[in-house]
């Protein structure tokens, strides 16, 4: 396949047909594979909006795909898990309005975040020729019981704004009607069609395991050891101090953690699980980028405003998220006056202190007292015979660390440091562990193509010894981390599943060579 085969999500939707040639597509769920044409491949096999057979004779669609690295720059956000969810967090505020108009699809994407309650049922009919707001009783003493004038103002300037984009709706016949009740749309009814259950079925994407009816320290330990290795001890640890913070309540806060370890040694990745076990949102930051509030860049408010909507608004639920400030070491060294205040910032943050974050329509008091408030850095100068950032290749050598060696080494006052209470080294991994993150771990891409092959189309997946030990050596020069050694072995099966696709059913086994290394066209299917 020419174009790379990295990643792609594509929003799946519900299929809902009003009357003859025209549909509205609900969102559902968002779906990781990639595209070929108008096929959409993942788990399933999916059709992609534009042929109008696909909406006569389907249940669900997908469109809206991105790719990951898509995702990325335009949020900004180096976390693939969080650019999908905050990718699918959007989209659900959307649904699409289609229509069949000469054998070919005309569709046009429309949002009902602008006609969503605070509080009560608002209905949005079309009343004599005019668009026309109905207010509940709940809604009208919500509107009247109001002590601020311009809060009255504001909310009704949020109905006068939600009027006319109702009206713009019943131009295209995509509604008459709709019932707006608890912060989104209820019903929506159209010339043709009642629709109820509007809202989508799935509210998380797959990178999220089910709530286990049964937290625990031993089950959270399990769960990151299945994914990250060679860091049982220090695992042990930073399990208990998490579940700590999740079990605690407002009286006693939660304690902020530092991790420090060289690049590709399973920071962010024991972090990621962690949400993933407790399912609890995650947002990355990469802590030498943050600026005050006011100045041009990302500030400690945006982020917890981003939280907030990643959480479909509800404040509590992202007050009781994680939140991971990485390259935590690198904003100590810098001296900048910008930079000194975002450090007094952090006092703040780390304390458990109130910011002020707003949306279009209100101001919130964020707490982060509640928080699972985690760091991270290098800190390469305090690993003692450990002069390299990336990967180790030896048996790893005794580190010395102290909280006392921040603060010789300038990256941080005690005023700062003494906040955090846990300081969690993770040292180089040994190549053996480097190899079984490949081999064995359940967040090993590898793995996860081997079963997809072998379900798909019937073909084994094997990566000769050779591949291996030359990949790993090709990121030893350089600071990459285990998820790059990921995406790169993806890099290398993309020319591979073009060759599966382009004749099905021709080949049984794919081999990656130490000559694939050197060449991405030297592979052997057979």
């Amino acid at each position: 396949m020419e174009k790379n085969l990295i990643t792609e999500v594509g929003i799946k939707y519900r299929i809902i047909p009003t009357k003859k040639d025209e549909y509205i597509l609900i969102p559902m769920d968002i779906i990781e594979g990639y595209s070929v044409g108008d096929i959409f491949y993942s788990e399933d096999v999916y059709n992609t909006l534009g042929n109008p057979l696909y909406l006569e004779e389907r249940e669900y669609i997908i469109d809206n795909i991105r790719t990951i690295e898509e995702l990325k720059i335009n949020y900004d956000y180096s976390d693939p898990t969080f650019v999908v969810d905050y990718y699918f967090c959007e989209e659900q505020d959307y649904f699409i309005y289609a229509r069949i108009i000469d054998n070919k699809v005309v569709s046009r994407k429309l949002s009902t975040k602008i006609l969503q309650s605070k509080k009560a049922q608002e209905t949005y009919e079309e009343l004599q020729g005019n668009p026309s707001l109905l207010l509940n009783e709940d809604a009208l003493t919500s509107l009247l019981n109001q002590d601020n004038l311009d809060d009255i103002k504001r909310e009704l300037a949020r109905y006068r704004h939600s009027l006319g984009y109702f009206k713009e709706l019943t131009k295209t016949d995509a509604a008459t009607k709709i019932i707006v009740e608890n912060g989104g749309i209820k019903r929506i009814e159209t010339n043709a069609r009642i629709i109820e259950d509007v809202k989508p079925t799935v509210v998380k994407t797959k990178s999220h395991i089910a709530k286990s009816p049964s937290i625990s320290v031993s089950g959270l330990v399990q769960y990151i050891t299945e994914r990250v290795f060679g860091h049982d001890d220090e695992i042990k640890l930073l399990a208990t101090k998490i579940i700590m913070n999740y079990t605690s309540t407002p009286e006693f806060g939660t304690e902020p953690l530092l991790i420090v370890g060289p690049t590709g040694t399973g920071k962010t990745e024991t972090i990621r699980a962690a949400s993933e076990y407790l399912d609890i949102p995650f947002i990355e930051i990469n802590t030498p980028n943050l600026v005050p509030e006011g100045i041009h860049g990302a500030s400690l408010e945006s982020y917890l405003n981003s939280l907030k909507i990643y959480c479909n608004g509800d404040l509590k639920q992202a007050e009781k998220s994680i939140v991971y400030l990485d390259e935590f070491d690198k904003l100590g060294r810098n001296d900048l006056n910008i930079k000194t205040a975002v450090k007094q910032i952090l006092l703040k943050f780390l304390e458990g202190g109130t910011f002020i974050i707003s949306d279009r329509y209100n101001t919130y008091n964020f707490n982060t007292r509640m928080l699972n408030k985690i760091c991270s850095g290098a800190f390469q100068e305090l690993f003692e015979e450990h002069k390299a950032i990336g990967f180790e290749t030896g048996a790893p050598k005794p580190m010395q660390f102290s909280r006392q060696k921040v603060v010789d080494a300038d990256y941080y006052g005690k005023e700062l440091i003494t906040r955090i209470h846990s300081i969690i080294p993770y040292l180089p991994l040994t190549r053996e562990e480097q190899k079984r993150v490949i081999l064995e771990s359940k967040i090993s891409k590898y793995l996860q193509k081997k079963i997809r092959y072998q379900k798909q189309f019937n073909i084994e997946l094997l990566l000769e010894d050779d591949f291996i030990n030359g990949l790993i050596d090709k990121l030893s020069n350089s600071e990459q981390s285990m998820r790059d050694l990921n995406n790169n072995i993806l890099e290398y099966l993309a020319l591979p599943e073009y060759e599966i696709l382009s004749n099905p059913h021709s080949y049984q086994r794919l081999t990656l060579t130490k000559d694939t290394l050197e060449d991405k066209k030297n592979f052997r299917l057979q």
